[in-house]
């Protein structure tokens, strides 16, 4: 199933990097790189020995919302809010945790990152049913919707909404055929250096489940091959703001 999450950007200060580096993020434990952290009691022992003087309830809440984070499902949909809350950013999470180094500042002090796919285009909450809405008031930095279906439609008929310069099955055979041919060429020897993007014009297309799974398998079998946070491509057919990149 299809889940749908809420990560706030610290009132929406953190939104525009979110959007621009094509990540998420969560800001606790800053100094410690949680991606290989696979068991919840792993998170809270961490947890509790960098934040000793913290209650049973505090460590229980945090930990609970970071395991949320490190958890959400490849394909799982992440909302997060402007800094005018009635407009909110919605992507996909495309991989798995990986932690941005305390000295390696961007503007963006959450460490812990996850890499998703933008939507470029807003959506405003006020779209949503009340039901929705309410949904969307937990006080917590992270955590899963209710009524995820109604999102789901809304989506859905925005993107059915969207006039791209391309029919959605051009854009599919073209994106698709290129995006092949360049999987192939990364996983081959190179002779020389070669830098590869998918830049497609077609003004904003999701990404599909077989971009997903192919990309997965690229960082599997070349993990050097795949860099996250580029800022090329973003109106292109598959928002290529982690697409890969062969660096030799």
């Amino acid at each position: 199933m299809t889940n749908v999450w809420v990560i706030r950007s610290h009132y929406g200060k953190y939104t525009g990097h979110f959007v621009d580096g094509a990540y998420v993020g969560a800001g606790w434990l800053l100094e410690h790189d949680l991606s290989a952290v696979k068991k919840r009691e792993e998170l809270t022992a961490i947890y509790r020995q960098a934040n000793p003087e913290q209650s049973p309830q505090v460590v229980g809440s945090i930990v609970g919302q970071l395991w949320l984070f490190l958890e959400m499902g490849v394909g799982d949909y992440v909302i997060t809010p402007c800094s005018d809350s009635q407009w909110l950013y919605y992507g996909r999470v495309v991989d798995v945790p990986y932690y941005y180094a305390p000295n390696d500042r961007d503007g963006c002090d959450f460490p812990h990152r996850r890499p998703v796919a933008w939507t470029r285009r807003r959506i405003n909450r006020s779209e949503f049913s009340d039901a929705f809405q309410n949904t969307l008031k937990a006080q917590k930095t992270a955590f899963r919707v209710k009524h995820h279906a109604e999102f789901l439609d809304k989506i859905a008929q925005q993107k059915a909404e969207a006039t791209p310069k391309y029919s959605k099955g051009e854009v599919s055979h073209r994106g698709k055929k290129i995006y092949a041919e360049q999987i192939k060429a990364l996983l081959e020897p190179q002779e020389n250096g070669k830098f590869f993007v998918i830049d497609i014009e077609s003004g904003d297309y999701e990404i599909d489940e077989e971009m997903l799974v192919a990309s997965l398998r690229l960082r599997e079998r070349r993990p050097d091959s795949v860099r996250y946070g580029g800022k090329v491509g973003y109106d292109s057919a598959y928002h290529i703001g982690w697409g890969p990149v062969l660096i030799q």
